[in-house]
């Protein structure tokens, strides 16, 4: 039987649990690091049996990707969320950066998960090569929303796409790490409207 073809309460139930599973795992992996996390750690941390852990997840590190994963598709939702047509290129800026300013407010140990994706890509071939592709992935989605502002004729065209992307990744990127390790008074998250007027210059098309 699919996930489909299960009764709704059923289903939701299953939801649930694999919820759980990843939101302990989010715990254990902020406290411990991946690498120090076990299964039998995540599951005690749930509620659950290590049977029902491997009904939803094939390992520590599939459970691991689901996570990372489930941040991106976030990210992106936040971005069409701030591109829509009737606000400006400076709004939607802000927009975007109290999204993520906000994000370690709204889920605390997000940035020290995040970090902990970083180190552990940093120390393993195999990981780093697999975040490449979701990097890759996440650029090509900006590249995405900047062609529509292009075609809106909002975006400025003079610059290459992919490097205009790139750049603004590693600015939400940077300024992302900036804010939770600069002395507060050199924090851009406390200048939110200033930078986004900044970063507005760079891409109106003028």
């Amino acid at each position: 039987m699919t996930t489909a073809q299960m009764p709704a309460k059923r289903r939701r139930s299953r939801e649930q649990t694999r919820q759980r599973l990843l939101d302990a795992a989010l715990q254990i992996f902020a406290r411990n690091g991946f690498e120090r996390a076990t299964v039998d750690e995540i599951v005690r941390e749930a509620g659950f049996s290590k049977g029902a852990f491997y009904v939803h997840f094939e390992s520590k590190e599939d459970l691991f990707w689901e996570i990372f994963r489930q941040r991106i598709e976030a990210r992106k939702e936040t971005l069409w969320q701030a591109i829509e047509p009737n606000i400006g290129v400076a709004e939607s800026q802000r927009l975007l950066l109290e999204a993520f300013f906000d994000a370690p407010g709204v889920e605390p140990l997000g940035p020290a998960v995040y970090y902990e994706f970083l180190a552990h890509a940093m120390r393993n071939e195999m990981v780093r090569a697999r975040l490449a592709e979701f990097y890759a992935g996440w650029h090509d989605f900006v590249v995405d929303a900047l062609k529509l502002g292009r075609e809106r004729n909002i975006i400025r065209d003079d610059v290459d796409i992919s490097l205009q992307a790139s750049a603004l990744m590693a600015t939400y990127e940077g300024a992302l790490i900036q804010s939770e390790l600069a002395p507060e008074h050199l924090r851009l998250s406390g200048r939110v409207n200033e930078f986004s007027e900044l970063l507005a210059d760079w891409l109106v098309r003028r």
